[in-house]
């Protein structure tokens, strides 16, 4: 993808599912009026800490890649509503999550999690929670706080016990 991408200054929607694109260029940032990005099964092993810029991004599709973490610069994006990250080699997510104020729907299913930060309690708008087949072997008491959540899917973990917050 070339750096020139970012002479689309009117985009709203971007749609590169089903590529071999193994990064993407930091010009990927300018594209502020951005509402939609999809780069669904790919080949990325990283993000540009500049995805922090898109300020209006409502959905990300980062399913089925090689991501192995995300940018902190992930939590500036204050819009975004929707962030799939099925089937990727995520090992933790940053603290920063915490910023994802409009957060509704988060898919981490088929990653290598095996902790969530307890920052995941203040998506207060967190509806939908899927985390199956990870590496979890434990909840942080957080998860409680989430009073609008209403599917959390946690199947194929090593979850012995859940915190007593969440029953």
């Amino acid at each position: 993808l070339p750096e020139s991408i970012s002479k689309l200054q009117q985009l709203k929607e971007l749609d590169l599912g089903l590529n071999p694109l193994k990064e993407l260029p930091q010009s990927i940032g300018k594209l502020e009026n951005l509402e939609k990005l999809s780069v669904f099964q790919n080949k990325l092993t990283t993000l540009p800490k500049e995805i922090g810029n898109l300020s209006h991004l409502k959905e990300l599709n980062l399913s089925n890649n090689l991501l192995e973490k995300l940018p902190s610069e992930i939590g500036n994006l204050g819009s975004l509503e929707k962030l799939n990250l099925m089937t990727n080699k995520v090992t933790e997510l940053p603290q920063s999550i915490k910023g994802l104020t409009n957060l509704q729907n988060l898919n981490l299913s088929e990653n290598l999690l095996n902790k969530l930060p307890s920052e995941i309690g203040t998506l207060k708008n967190l509806e939908n929670l899927e985390l199956t087949k990870n590496l979890l072997d434990k909840l942080p008491t957080e998860l409680g706080e989430l009073s609008k959540l209403k599917n959390l899917s946690l199947a194929n973990n090593q979850i012995a016990s859940l915190p007593e917050s969440i029953g």
